[in-house]
């Protein structure tokens, strides 16, 4: 835990609410969002909010989910007329 003024900030309650809030946006501003905070992870390391849980949640939505509703192209039939 922080101490600023005579307040306690719990960081994990903070990072939990940011991932909670992040989630809630569209993957399009999730992915700007998430690829601007890792790039922050990389250069800052653990002096950056830990939001791994809403990378977690948008990496399932904008690719694992895509993966499921894509047709199998195995699936597909052809058929020859003469």
């Amino acid at each position: 835990m922080r101490r600023l003024s005579s307040r306690t900030i719990d960081r994990k309650v903070v990072e939990d609410g940011l991932s909670q809030t992040i989630v809630t946006l569209s993957l399009r501003q999730q992915l700007v969002i998430l690829m601007k905070w890792f790039d922050g992870f990389l250069s800052k390391g653990d002096d950056c909010p830990n939001v791994q849980r809403a990378f977690e949640v948008w990496w399932r939505r904008a690719f694992i989910r895509q993966v499921l509703t894509e047709p199998d192209a195995s699936q597909l039939q052809i058929t020859l007329h003469d």
